[in-house]
């Protein structure tokens, strides 16, 4: 799931990492429990992603409860 997400600059977290090409969430682990700044550099890189994806989630919500009525009163 962490390769997956869009939200994440993932050349950039592997290069500030140094994670494999195909990394796997053991190599995460294993990188981020190396040091005290890979812990930091994760930290960071998830705390940014959260933040991203609960704005998503406002917008989202908040387009649908602005959003006109689905014409409910035509059909009667």
């Amino acid at each position: 799931m962490l390769r997956e997400c869009p939200l994440w600059q993932r050349i950039f977290m592997m290069r500030q990492l140094k994670l494999p090409r195909d990394f796997s969430l053991g190599d995460v682990v294993e990188i981020i429990l190396e040091s005290k700044a890979n812990w930091k550099a994760f930290s960071a890189f998830v705390e940014e992603a959260m933040r991203d994806k609960e704005e998503e989630e406002r917008k989202r919500e908040r387009a649908v409860t602005s959003s006109p009525s689905d014409g409910d009163d035509e059909t009667k």
